[in-house]
């Protein structure tokens, strides 16, 4: 399903919330809420008319702390179960950044 999302899906949902899973060597896993707060796309031109074009999501996570890069699964009523892959960008006074990128 990530292969044929496009920048369009997500932006209704800008500045929604995400659910994120954690999973904790030592208890239950643990979720977290993420604010999607930048759809942004490639000024890459696909190679075919049907390729769609780059795209990048920034999520802000207003509990701080910075989790290591990884695949992590977010939650969103209408978009559903995502496993995306976070990679941490900016820990900020209003919480950390994580950005995903699709090729």
């Amino acid at each position: 399903m990530l292969n044929t999302l496009r920048s369009d899906d997500f932006r209704p949902y800008l500045n929604q919330s995400f659910n994120m899973h954690i999973a904790m060597a030592s208890s239950q896993p643990h979720m977290r809420a993420l604010e999607l707060v930048e759809v942004s796309e490639s000024r890459h031109t696909p190679s075919s008319d049907d390729a769609r074009r780059p795209f990048s999501l920034i999520f802000r996570d207003p509990a701080g702390g910075v989790l290591p890069q990884s695949i992590y699964t977010l939650e969103h009523s209408a978009l559903g179960s995502l496993e995306i892959f976070l990679v941490p960008i900016a820990a900020r006074q209003d919480g950390t950044q994580y950005q995903a990128i699709f090729n």
